[in-house]
């Protein structure tokens, strides 16, 4: 009977630790039919009665609008074409989109292709142009490279499938599978050479410009209107960012986005906010001797995180619970410290950076108290009045913190595609989120109230806008610059070549590291699961999830991107 007992128990931790694996994708929506989308394909004839509910919201104000209410893409000419709101589109998660330039107006052409091969050298395209690429057999990240390399100055992703509420695209196509939601474009990792902006349409939109395209007389009779907006309703830019404390990703930027904040001062008005799973909507919080959730969770079972240990193993290391705390201790010194400087809060920013240093190098570091207190009395911050704003928390405190129940609810409401999330003036980033991406967005902010002189830093690349910034800006960086000698020239290019090296060489273990983490992690979504194949089914109403969605569950950084993402664009898999 012991036996019994505790197989059963073990049964449960198990199915507790799946169900918090899926928990963003149930938050979104609180439906089963939500998590269907992270399938991209579904079959047609299974969707029957979901498609004729959702027939009639089948129109240019659809839930991909509002999710791109900060983008607009219009067709201009032929106006056969205009759509009275644009078209509905999703942006791609990697390149920069034009928020510095607001605009792009240019000859929209059709390659007839997916793009997974190099496009011919001799092609008669005049510059400026986008180009338009159908989806399939290559991931999306290579398509953009391509014809970034071809000249293109943005590109458009044709779908290759309808959506299940377009009946007219079903009958038109006769296609016998369907996608349920328009799916964003996702980063492999390797897009950070990609500089152009993207975004997908729907394949019935799709095909009706490649048909007003292959009647031109020339290479193109289609122009296109790209507008990125950002809403610049006074001379301060009000900026949010969602991370998390153990995100290796969200580290780096909070790095180099210190020394923005601190060259736009109160010009700007910073905000953090913090990601984590809702345990109470999948069980943690429910207790009938076994703890179902360990010590992922604080204050029993209410607020989570994945542990941070490679595979989530929570035997040894710091655990989610270490994480969750961190978080909140981080947003009481926000708290604390941007009341003497509001949206700036330098002190938030030191202590975030010198525990980066000193504490997030190691599990062990990062789960001991002594280092963050030790960090807090270095930059002089009250560490009592921070204990007492992080109260009430505790593994088995039954009790609601206010300040991680904000966090949890707005995180819900915003449907947080990635971390770290970057909202500017309310618009919610696309595109690659880094240093570049933040001032071109903060900048684009100000609109007609005079920007900041730094802002004259937007268009440089990473590696030099921390030294624009520290000079004042672009325009005073040259003034400052004056003859430099051979020999010290040599000694900057002799140094900036080890640099790089050095970097080359961690940047090239780190990937052998993660690739091997991955490759586990996705080999272990083949394992035989028997103990919990019961709770997941009944999880998901008996429908499997695809399993890219399960391996992306599982990714080392413990948390998951939710709502209709896509990494790859091979059919077969996607």
């Amino acid at each position: 009977m012991e036996v019994a007992n505790s197989k059963s128990a073990v049964g449960k931790v198990q199915a507790a630790e799946t169900t918090v694996l899926h928990v963003v994708q149930k938050e979104v929506k609180g439906d089963t039919t939500h998590l269907l989308e992270r399938c991209t394909e579904v079959d047609a004839s299974t969707k029957a009665k979901y498609t004729v509910k959702r027939h009639n919201r089948d129109d240019d104000t659809s839930d991909d609008h509002v999710l791109n209410d900060h983008t607009k893409l219009q067709i201009v000419l032929p106006e056969s074409l205009q759509k009275k709101d644009g078209y509905v589109h999703k942006d791609a998660l990697f390149g920069y989109p034009g928020y510095n330039v607001g605009s792009l107006q240019t000859q929209l052409i059709y390659v007839n292709g997916t793009g997974c091969e190099d496009f011919p050298k001799g092609a008669n395209w005049e510059p400026p142009y986008a180009l338009m690429i159908d989806r399939g057999d290559c991931v999306f990240v290579d398509k953009v490279r391509r014809a970034q390399h071809a000249g293109a100055r943005a590109v458009i992703i044709a779908d290759n499938k309808c959506l299940c509420s377009d009946l007219d695209c079903m009958r038109r196509t006769g296609d016998s599978f369907c996608e349920i939601v328009l799916p964003y474009m996702n980063d492999d990792e390797s897009g950070g050479d990609i500089t152009i902006p993207s975004m997908m349409i729907r394949k019935a939109d799709a095909d009706d410009i490649k048909k007003s395209i292959s009647q031109a007389k020339g290479v193109s009779n289609v122009m296109v209107k790209f507008d990125w907006g950002i809403p610049s309703p006074d001379g301060r830019v009000e900026w949010t960012m969602w991370h998390s404390a153990w995100d290796e990703q969200s580290t780096a930027l909070l790095k180099a986005a210190e020394t923005i904040v601190d060259a736009l001062g109160d010009r700007a008005f910073f905000t953090p906010r913090f990601v984590m799973y809702n345990g109470s909507k999948v069980g943690c919080d429910i207790h009938d001797g076994v703890d179902p959730c360990g010590n992922m969770c604080i204050n029993k079972g209410r607020y989570c995180l994945m542990d941070p240990s490679p595979f989530h193993d929570r035997t040894e290391g710091a655990s989610g619970a270490d994480v969750v705390i961190e978080n909140l201790r981080r947003k009481c010194i926000w708290d604390i410290a941007s009341k003497e400087d509001p949206g700036v809060g330098k002190k938030w920013w030191r202590y975030v950076n010198i525990f980066a240093d000193e504490c997030n190098t190691r599990e062990e570091t990062f789960m001991s108290k002594r280092c963050a207190l030790d960090v807090m009395k270095k930059v002089k911050i009250d560490v009592g009045a921070v204990e007492e704003c992080m109260q009430p928390f505790g593994p088995n405190l039954d009790e609601v913190n206010p300040w991680l129940e904000a966090d949890l609810k707005e995180q819900t409401a915003l449907q947080l595609l990635r971390l770290p999330a970057l909202f500017v003036d309310g618009v919610h980033a696309r595109g690659r989120i880094d240093a570049s991406g933040i001032m071109n967005m903060v900048c684009a902010g100000y609109g007609i109230h005079d920007p900041p002189a730094i802002c004259s830093c937007s268009d440089q690349n990473n590696m030099a806008l921390i030294n624009c910034i520290k000079q004042g800006g672009a325009v005073n960086g040259a003034a400052l610059g004056g003859g430099v000698s051979f020999t010290t020239l040599v000694f900057i290019l002799a140094l900036a070549g080890v640099a790089v090296a050095s970097a080359g060489f961690v940047y090239w273990k780190r990937s052998q590291r993660q690739m091997r983490d991955q490759v586990r992690s996705i080999l272990a979504e083949y394992m035989p699961l028997e103990d919990q194949s019961d709770e997941m089914d009944s999880m998901i109403g008996g429908t499997k999830l695809h399993p890219a969605a399960m391996a992306a569950a599982k990714s080392p950084r413990g948390y998951m991107p939710t709502n209709g993402f896509v990494l790859t664009d091979d059919d077969d898999r996607a």
